[in-house]
């Protein structure tokens, strides 16, 4: 579980210094490859973390759940996300 909250918090972390560099500079942050190598890595974490908690017989839809809240953030603003592979009328998605 350890390696879940560190996932989710550079998530977090990820998700809330746009705002927080914009509120400070007046504009967006940069993307870096820093910050975006970060991303990655904690979205692959997660998903180990997930296999790993259903593996071992937790409860993974949940940490699932919490896992994608961290990553999209559909508490804060409408979100449109586009699965992949998808096309006509249900392309975009707006709800968790």
């Amino acid at each position: 579980m350890k390696l879940v909250r560190n996932s989710l918090l550079i998530a977090s972390v990820l998700a809330a210094s746009p705002a927080a560099f914009s509120a400070a500079h007046g504009g967006p942050a940069p993307n870096t490859t820093d910050r975006l190598t970060a991303a990655k890595q904690a979205w692959c974490d997660a998903l180990i973390s997930i296999s790993t908690t259903h593996r071992e017989g937790g409860d993974a839809a949940a940490l699932a759940g919490q896992v994608i809240d961290a990553a999209y953030n559909y508490a804060a603003a409408p979100v449109l996300f586009k699965p992949t592979l998808t096309f006509g009328e249900q392309t975009f998605r707006t709800t968790r």
